[in-house]
């Protein structure tokens, strides 16, 4: 199975949104490096969508979302990815894998 690489980066949105982040990425390719499209992004709450986007032909995604707990899940029919959980806060960047 193919495995997807995951750049997540979650960076402090408006003023105005005090409660709110913005998640934000890009999904490639473990093996190629080549971006992938069309990638389902979901932030789930005990197993109901709370957020979702795809991404672009460029592989990349942006997601504004509140403060929280999540289950981040990635879908695309030719890719395996295990959901993992995160915590989103303001200022904080993660890479994952």
């Amino acid at each position: 199975m193919k495995h997807v690489l995951v750049l997540l980066l979650v960076t402090i949105g408006p003023l105005l949104y005090a409660q709110k982040v913005t998640l934000q990425g890009k999904v490639t390719d473990a093996e190629t490096g080549k971006p992938i499209n069309n990638v389902g992004i979901y932030l789930t709450i005990e197993g109901l969508i709370s957020y979702a986007t795809d991404t672009d032909k460029f592989g990349n995604y942006k997601l504004d979302a509140k403060k929280g707990n999540y289950t981040l899940e990635i879908y695309h029919p030719e890719y395996e990815f295990t959901p993992i959980s995160i915590e989103l806060v303001t200022n904080e960047i993660k890479n994952l894998f």
